[in-house]
């Protein structure tokens, strides 16, 4: 009886010990450490098997498509766990999947190892069906993420530094003072790659064919700009010089990162390399179509990123915008405030909507009533989060009467209470109503762009 309960003890802990988080591949010159971690590998794969297996979800702007050799795999008696445990993953995580302060803090904590996780039911979830993740899947994404480690290795070692210098100037920054710690997962985002900070933390995928060659050396670059103290300063001094030209800030600063890092890499590699936004048309979407020109202008003209920014800022406001008439711009005006200060006058900021104001999200089956959205941005707010800045970009207004329809592309930026940033951006077509003389939402239709 021992020895059979000695084998049944090691059929248990072997797989979970087994997926211990792995010792660290560093960077030729030290700048970044790669691990292909099966705790953060089976995060990303759980969730978005669980959107995946979610009805209402399937239409949902950016889902991550499961490859096929894994959605067809034989489960047998294991199935019921594995599908239990999707249905119940998506309800412990937040929705939005690449910001949140629950999603942000989940990441971080897998990433810390299982020994480090609190008893809470998400780590109890992928505790629990790891033994399951480590037999069918994880052999196969352990293998392909360091082919990945493997190839970037010696693009690293020969041009790494240059590229890390040509950055930090860019930026006029410095490298944090400790390795960039990478997460390489087979599944990630949308994007293919993504990146948290506090602590800084990236994530590539090794499922994404653009990130094996030259253009992952520039998409690790790129995702380095998003940590601090990197490319911390950069938004905020686009937004400023944005605001002294007297236009929306329009995302100029995730532009630039793109542009900086580009031709980092393109003077790294040579002139005949393409840099990811041009090759893979990032310049000709309308939130930055016609960007590119006065941002290399900027770089070819001015030695400052302020000056550079002032630059940029200023040549879009010379190509104007459009010049709206005044019941247009009455309209416009309702809306540009967004929610600052809500958090200081809720009840002010509610009234701008109409009684039977309603809310749908892309991807979503159900619209959200006017009270239900209300009492979540209550307790949202109550929680200690706040708006901190919003930019407004309308793209369209049509007034008939008492009835006005806009389509607009607004950024958000949000202090959770933990004291974490993070930027929303998301496109909205909505229906408004004049009141007594003021213009007052009827109904919006919001899609997430990040």
């Amino acid at each position: 009886m021992r020895t059979h309960a000695a084998i049944l003890l090691l059929l248990i802990t072997v797989p979970v010990a087994a997926a211990e988080t792995p010792s660290a591949v560093a960077s030729p010159q030290g700048l970044f450490e790669f691990r292909s971690d099966p705790w953060i590998n089976l995060h990303h794969f759980l969730y978005h098997w669980s959107r995946a297996h979610e009805a209402r979800e399937q239409k949902l702007w950016g889902r991550v498509r499961l490859d096929q050799v894994d959605v067809s795999v034989d489960l047998g008696d294991q199935r019921t766990a594995w599908d239990a445990a999707s249905r119940d993953y998506l309800e412990f995580v937040d929705r939005s999947f690449n910001g949140g302060k629950g999603m942000r803090q989940i990441k971080v904590t897998i990433s810390e190892g299982p020994e480090h996780w609190p008893d809470h039911a998400p780590f109890r979830q992928l505790k629990k069906v790891m033994p399951i993740y480590l037999e069918h899947w994880w052999p196969r994404h352990d293998r392909k993420n360091r082919e990945l480690m493997d190839l970037l290795q010696p693009l690293l070692e020969s041009h790494e530094l240059a590229v890390a210098d040509d950055v930090a100037a860019g930026y006029e920054s410095r490298w944090p003072d400790e390795p960039i710690d990478v997460r390489v997962s087979y599944y990630t985002n949308w994007a293919g790659a993504y990146t948290s900070w506090g602590p800084n933390l990236i994530m590539m995928a090794s499922s994404r064919q653009d990130m094996f060659g030259p253009y992952g050396l520039e998409i690790l670059f790129h995702e380095a700009g998003h940590t601090a103290p990197l490319g911390e300063k950069v938004r905020p001094l686009s937004l400023a010089a944005a605001e002294a030209a007297g236009v929306d800030e329009g995302e100029v600063w995730h532009a630039l990162l793109f542009h900086i890092t580009g031709e980092a890499v393109r003077s790294a590699l040579g002139s005949g390399f393409v840099p990811y936004a041009e090759n893979f048309g990032l310049w000709e979407r309308d939130n930055w179509k016609g960007l590119h020109p006065p941002i290399r202008g900027a770089f070819d003209a001015h030695s400052g990123l302020d000056d550079r920014l002032n630059a940029i800022h200023r040549a879009r406001a010379k190509a104007g915008q459009r010049e709206w008439t005044p019941e247009e711009q009455a309209v416009i005006d309702a809306l540009k405030k967004g929610p600052m200060g809500i958090e200081s006058d809720f009840d002010a900021w509610a009234g701008g909507y109409a009684d039977d104001w309603t809310y749908w999200r892309v991807g979503e089956e159900d619209v959200r009533l006017r009270h239900e959205h209300m009492a979540l941005v209550r307790e949202f707010i109550d929680a200690g989060n706040r708006p901190t800045s919003f930019d407004l970009e309308p793209v369209d207004v049509i007034v008939r009467a008492e009835v006005a329809l806009v389509r607009l592309i607004a950024t958000e930026g949000l202090q959770e209470a933990d004291g974490g940033e993070r930027v929303v951006r998301y496109a909205s077509a909505a229906m408004l109503v004049r009141e007594d003389g003021q213009w007052k939402m009827l109904a919006t239709n919001i899609v997430y762009l990040d």
